[in-house]
């Protein structure tokens, strides 16, 4: 382990990016939901329920967008890091010649996960102590495995993003192209599960599609963010239980740990003096674009399909503008291909 700790390397990642550790404190903790919920409380009198503060931690974060600066800031984070090493200029070399690519890719993920952990624990903290010094308030709305729960869940979250996002950058050599893939193969299983329900909706394949669903569910990491709870009645006294919170928690930390050796695998593909990490064959270079044509083909047509209300059309015409987009991507990206050449696996091509 201590190879790959280098002061140096670290000092170099962390300067390039240490400004972002700004926006992701801001959005971290629940600063701005608790407190307009106490002056509820203590200026208009309105009572809240224990499920209201459930929904605080684990049903809010759509609604008041802060999931999605947090992504936006990941992205921006893991191209910049990946990013450095893509300058031709003489200095940029320089800086690296003392470090082989494992190390730097070390660096990157330590310093990125530092940033993250350091955000969210403060957010936690935050969190922690508005509860705290407002506990005669809160203490029948909030609960404090809510807090501790919803920090371990976001931070894992942040961390999947992260790395799967560096791995992303990694294998691939236009930095753009990389940030568009990433947001588009962790966007699929949202847009096949949403594109499958509506298809077997219409056509009554309710119960044949059910277990399909249910794994692709598993995969949609945003939904992890929005986890209902049932109001159970015990001995007249309300509660709220969530048998989902637990389970959630468990499937992160497998996905992160299936990340992690992806990104591990993916070092211990590095060649030295490369651009990008793995050298495919014509085969799987082939197989690569095809999967990079139906990632960037699907999302593009669910955005035009959310713009058009299209969800509202028949299944043939859904299917249709699938189609459209991901022949539309494929051809797209070979023309691009050719010029810039985006995912080429070696510098002489």
């Amino acid at each position: 382990m201590k190879k790959y700790l280098s002061k140096a390397l670290l000092y170099k990642e962390w300067k390039a990016v240490y400004w972002i550790l700004i926006p992701f404190i801001l959005f971290s903790s629940k600063a701005l939901e608790i407190t307009s919920m106490l002056e509820s409380i203590t200026t208009y009198h309105v009572v809240f329920t224990n499920e209201e503060g459930f929904r605080t931690f684990f049903e809010n974060s759509f609604n008041n967008g802060f999931y999605i600066i947090d992504f936006i800031l990941v992205v921006i984070m893991s191209y910049l890091l990946i990013n450095n090493d893509r300058k031709k200029s003489v200095s940029a070399l320089i800086e690296y010649m003392p470090f082989t690519k494992k190390q730097s890719i070390f660096a990157k993920a330590a310093v990125g996960t530092f940033i993250i952990l350091i955000s969210d624990f403060i957010g936690f903290l935050v969190n922690m102590f508005m509860y705290l010094s407002n506990e005669k308030y809160l203490n029948n709305i909030i609960r404090i495995r809510y807090i501790v729960f919803c920090f371990i869940i976001t931070l894992m979250l942040q961390l999947i993003i992260y790395l799967f996002l560096m791995c992303i950058q990694l294998v691939c050599k236009n930095g753009f192209f990389a940030m568009l893939l990433g947001i588009s193969i962790l966007d699929l299983p949202g847009s096949i599960e949403n594109f499958i329900y509506i298809i077997s909706f219409r056509n009554s394949w309710e119960t044949q599609v059910n277990k399909l669903l249910g794994r692709l569910d598993d995969l949609c990491l945003r939904g992890y963010l929005w986890i209902y709870a049932d109001e159970k009645n015990v001995g007249g006294k309300v509660y709220i239980q969530s048998d989902r919170v637990f389970p959630a928690t468990i499937k992160l930390l497998i996905i992160l740990i299936a990340v992690v050796i992806l990104l591990i695998y993916i070092s211990k593909k590095i060649k030295s003096g490369e651009d990008v990490m793995i050298k495919a064959s014509p085969k799987k270079e082939m197989a690569f674009k095809i999967f990079s044509s139906v990632s960037i083909g699907v999302l593009f047509a669910k955005g035009l399909s959310r713009i058009l209300n299209a969800e509202l059309a028949s299944s043939t015409y859904l299917i249709i503008i699938n189609i459209i987009f991901i022949v539309a991507s494929y051809f797209a990206y070979s023309r691009i291909d050719r010029i810039i050449k985006l995912s080429k696996y070696d510098r002489g091509e």
